[in-house]
């Protein structure tokens, strides 16, 4: 009832709800919400579009987007108040004393409200305030959100202390300390060290039972108890909290200041590091040179290797492999590094060696275990790992979360936080998108999106997966992806930005914009020295310029395909290599080479995969003359059933589309204006149409914008831009963010692509 959390309140909503809110919220505010903010708002506050959009405009942008706890209840706007007015102005004061309590109480039990208030359950059901209660087999709770947000805004300090103090005599009494101790703090004016104390136990073991959302608001509480160090303790607890509960904002404020007051790092720079790389999007490399600890430099390689810098981890793990012989951590930062290169057998090897472990370190080994599995493709294994983990570590169900948050001391059951059991999340939707089930990836990633701060595990990899998964199953990029997407750092990591270039560039192919989509597909492949990363299903260059009619780009893009290492993911990497050879091959060639990418294609686990395959060939047999075009039918016919069992419903029409136009003239898919046949949408403007349609990026900025955006794609600095434009440098850099935050780039090399493709 009281403080639940934005990151687990209540049931989830439905899946249109989320996006309709989000679309709505995206809409009236100029800054990013998160997902699950948006869910929280609209579970406090209800369906309605302005009531959400107005309660979210009395929340701070760090609130919003998810940096930051939000108060509870959350402040009621005045247009709940004005709909409320009927039912809640006719409350007496012992209505409305009543629903106060209920309010503030930390447990839902009817016993403790009835002792709290001085009442009988008789007199409870006679009185007004039942009609705002919910009473079932010994709970009581506030039907409506939105009242309890008006009762607790209405009530003045003096009765808000009032309920307090009866609440903590009630609970004093049953022996309930965790909940005494919660109302006591609330119900003293003065601060109290002995209570701030009591507050840091109860924060310490609401973090073990996952309950990161209220061990944040507790220790923040201490906080206010607190003197001298202990200040610095609990600034500390709650700063760890913050974290877990995916505040990073937060974490990062208190954590600094907890360095500062404690005058001791040991034991938080750790988490200092990895809510500074949450919050910012670059690993802090100082704060661990300062730090000088082989733990520290550990958890430094950590980040680094979830950023796909595997050069930086493996230069670390040497650092710290003569010192931590014996940390759980090393071998788990070993194993992330061995998965990122792909290295599957090897990561897997020092999963099945390490210790047993609880917690934290448990649940992000089992998802590591899970994604190796899978990267091996034993999907069904992965499914098991993940499926054991959420039964041992993740939190209880919806309706019994409350009651654990303040359970008696007794109650020692580990849960992940809503933080660690986001990557676990993240981790289940990547495995179902390499298992080739993206129609279910796209619903997982959905409900997680509504509860947890998916968008901090492995770097933001949930944005560009969001991206991904609308585009696949119904063919350009929805609500999720966009709203994730706004809430990355201005410079995301190269695993992120080079997604984001692919997404991109599968929209322009489904839009028929294939000479695009392929520029985009080779700015994707430059890639750094040292760098890797968790590959997803997209599209190849090779096969886009294909579709463009321009077979001399498709070779140059073939020819680099080939010098790339031989990637260790085993059948994905594989088929991508062969449909790549026979999209390009020479006509004599083709039919050959067609035999063999089928036969590997029967060898794939992922309907995805097979059914892009079975694509890839019905292609190259449709480019070899009108002979072929029977047996491309059937292939085409194939792939569109295997797209519909992966629930990639964008693909599954693409195959029927080109089928059907197949089946009605058996002409061969000649170069020019015949080859978008073939292509991956059946309308849209001609690749080789250079006409007004490119110009379209320049919709949706205002003039100066514009100027701006031309004259930095035509290589200027942005001191040079300011000069040429007679602004200031600052002028510059906010016209260009807001360019970037628009046209969804994110870098001036992007930006000069789509404003010379348009022709300036």
């Amino acid at each position: 009832m009281h403080g639940r959390g934005v990151s687990a309140v209540g049931p989830a909503i439905p899946p249109a709800g989320l996006l309709d809110a989000l679309r709505e919220l995206r809409e009236a505010l100029p800054v990013p919400v998160a997902p699950h903010v948006a869910a929280h708002l609209v579970r406090s506050v209800g369906v309605r579009p302005a009531d959400v959009v107005e309660t979210a405009r009395l929340l701070s942008p760090s609130e919003l987007a998810g940096g930051s706890l939000i108060a509870d209840p959350l402040p009621a706007a005045s247009g709940v108040h004005d709909d409320l007015a009927g039912s809640v102005d006719i409350l007496t004061p012992t209505d409305r004393e009543i629903l106060l309590v209920a309010s503030v109480s930390v447990v839902d039990r009817t016993d403790v409200l009835l002792r709290a208030v001085g009442t009988d359950i008789d007199s409870l059901v006679a009185s007004r305030s039942a009609d705002h209660l919910e009473m079932v087999a010994g709970h009581v709770r506030i039907v409506d959100p939105r009242v309890r947000s008006v009762i607790h805004a209405g009530a003045s300090m003096t009765e808000r202390t009032a309920a307090h103090r009866r609440l903590a005599a009630v609970h004093t009494q049953d022996g309930n300390r965790d909940a005494a101790t919660w109302h006591t703090a609330l119900s003293t004016l003065a601060g109290d060290p002995g209570l701030a104390a009591d507050l840091l136990r109860v924060a310490r073991r609401m973090v073990a039972r996952g309950e990161a959302v209220w061990a944040q608001r507790v220790a923040r509480e201490a906080t206010a108890h607190a003197r001298g160090a202990q200040r610095g303790e609990a600034l500390g607890v709650a700063g760890v909290a913050a974290l877990h509960a995916g505040h990073v904002v937060d974490a990062v404020d208190l954590l600094g200041e907890a360095v500062r007051t404690a005058g001791s790092r040991q034991g938080l720079l750790g988490p200092l590091l990895v809510a500074v790389t949450l919050a910012t999007g670059q690993v802090p490399d100082d704060l661990t040179a300062a730090a000088g600890s082989s733990r520290e430099a550990l958890l430094t390689a950590v980040l680094h290797a979830e950023r796909s810098d595997v050069g930086a981890a493996q230069r670390l793990l040497d650092v710290t492999s003569g010192v931590l012989r014996e940390d759980p951590w090393q071998s788990l930062v070993q194993a992330a590094v061995h998965l990122l290169a792909g290295s599957v057998d090897e990561s897997l090897d020092l999963l099945d060696t390490r210790p047993a472990e609880h917690g934290t370190t448990a649940a992000l080994a089992q998802a590591c275990r899970a994604l190796s599995l899978a990267g091996a493709d034993r999907f069904e294994d992965a499914r098991s790992v993940l499926t054991r983990a959420a039964a041992e570590l993740a939190p209880l169900r919806e309706d019994t979360r409350h009651e654990r948050a303040w359970a008696s001391p007794a109650c020692t059951r580990q849960a992940v936080t809503p933080l660690v059991e986001a990557y676990l999340r993240v981790a289940g939707v990547l495995v179902e998108t390499w298992a080739g089930t993206v129609g279910t990836a796209n619903q997982d990633l959905l409900d997680a999106a509504g509860r947890l701060p998916v968008a901090l595990p492995l770097s933001g990899l949930a944005v560009v997966l969001a991206g991904r998964l609308e585009l696949f199953t119904q063919g350009a990029p929805g609500e999720l992806a966009a709203s994730l997407e706004r809430l990355l750092p201005l410079t995301p990591c190269h695993p992120v930005r080079t997604g984001l270039l692919v997404n991109r560039a599968i929209a322009s192919c489904f839009a028929g914009e294939h000479e695009l989509a392929a520029t985009l597909l080779d700015l994707a492949d430059e890639q750094p020295a040292g760098a890797a990363g968790l590959p997803l299903p997209g599209f190849e260059a090779v096969e886009v310029w294909t579709l463009a009619g321009r077979p001399d780009a498709a070779r140059a893009a073939l020819a680099r395909l080939r010098a790339r290492p031989e990637a260790r993911w085993t059948s994905a990497a594989a088929a991508t290599r062969a449909r790549a050879e026979v999209t390009s091959a020479a006509a004599g060639d083709r039919h050959a080479l067609a035999g063999e990418v089928l036969a590997l294609g029967r060898s794939l686990r992922s309907p995805l995969e097979q059914g892009r395959t079975r694509l890839a060939v019905a292609r190259a047999l449709l480019t070899d003359g009108p002979g072929h075009g029977r047996a491309a039918g059937d292939h085409l016919r194939a792939a569109g059933q295997l797209f519909e069992e992966a629930g990639a419903g964008a693909l599954a029409e693409l195959a029927r589309g080109l089928g059907e136009r197949t089946a009605h003239d058996r002409v061969p898919v000649r170069r020019g204006e015949d080859r978008r046949r073939a292509g991956l949408a059946g309308h849209g403007r001609d690749p080789g149409d250079t006409g007004a349609p490119g110009l379209v990026w320049s919709a949706c900025l205002t003039p100066r914008e514009r100027e701006v955006a031309q004259v930095v794609a035509a290589g200027a600095s942005n001191r040079e831009a300011a000069a040429a434009l007679s602004v200031s440098v600052r002028t510059i850099e906010v016209h260009l963010t807001r360019v970037f935050r628009k046209l969804g780039t994110c870098s001036r090399l992007e930006l000069a692509v789509l404003v010379n493709r348009a022709g300036g």
